[in-house]
């Protein structure tokens, strides 16, 4: 008897479920030192780019919320942000393809991209790279990250497990970046635990685990979702991890 789509598609979801599931107990789990020797998230997350897993346009291997048409209001309230916050040097992790941010006219003195990925970093390199413009292989979570005015992490967290985004906050608090701007969903009430890779889900950073404060800045940045935003907040005011004993 042949199986229906519906149950073939109970039968994938179930799956999925099961592997996030598998996924996220593992890294809890082992060491993060083990999967940072192993090249774990860096691997995943190249992967992702060779195979363009999230961009359904083929306009960008970032990914379609990367396209022009997903970021027509952040490509105009991100000049205006950084003026008013005098930032002049802007870190952007993950910078990815440079896609949409190659038609922003950024009013810094100084740009520097980072992305775990290292064909898109040396892609960038070649093609828009100056002297005032400069692109790098970081990892958010356990590089060192270069002195900025403001790091620019737009849907980075998001594909991230809860420790890996502990990891980022606490890598982010040892420097000397002043303001952090990243994506979250104001309207999730109940933040969900994942393995760190492929998938996304609509992260809400003043829910718990995280539980930041209000946002000082909110740029409507709607792709995915009405309520996504772009928050801006003074280093100093995030979150960090309590200790481990």
């Amino acid at each position: 008897m042949p199986v229906s789509s519906p149950a073939i598609a109970k039968g994938r979801k179930a799956a999925g479920f099961a592997r996030r599931w598998v996924g996220t107990r593992l890294e809890r789990l082992i060491s993060p030192r083990i999967f940072d020797l192993l090249g774990v998230r860096r691997r995943r997350f190249e992967r992702a780019a060779k195979l363009g897993v999230w961009c359904g346009s083929g306009e960008t291997v970032s990914g379609d919320g990367s396209s022009l048409e997903a970021t027509k209001v952040v490509r105009a309230a991100l000049p205006l942000l950084l003026t008013e916050l005098d930032i002049r040097t802007l870190l952007d992790v993950p910078c990815g393809d440079w896609n949409w941010m190659s038609r922003v006219e950024l009013p810094v003195e100084r740009y520097i991209g980072g992305d775990i990925v290292t064909s898109l970093v040396d892609a960038n390199r070649e093609r828009y790279g100056s002297p005032d413009r400069e692109f790098r292989i970081i990892d958010v979570c356990i590089d060192v990250l270069p002195t900025a005015d403001m790091l620019l992490c737009r849907d980075a967290l998001i594909h991230f497990s809860f420790a890996d985004v502990w990891r980022a906050l606490e890598n982010i608090g040892r420097t000397e970046v002043q303001f952090l701007a990243t994506t979250t969903f104001m309207a999730t009430s109940v933040n969900s635990d994942q393995p760190t890779g492929l998938r996304w889900r609509h992260l809400n950073l003043r829910a718990p685990p995280f539980n930041f404060p209000e946002p000082m800045h909110a740029i409507v940045d709607n792709f995915n979702r009405d309520d996504q935003r772009l928050c801006v907040w003074r280093v100093s005011d995030v979150p960090r991890p309590l200790p481990r004993h």
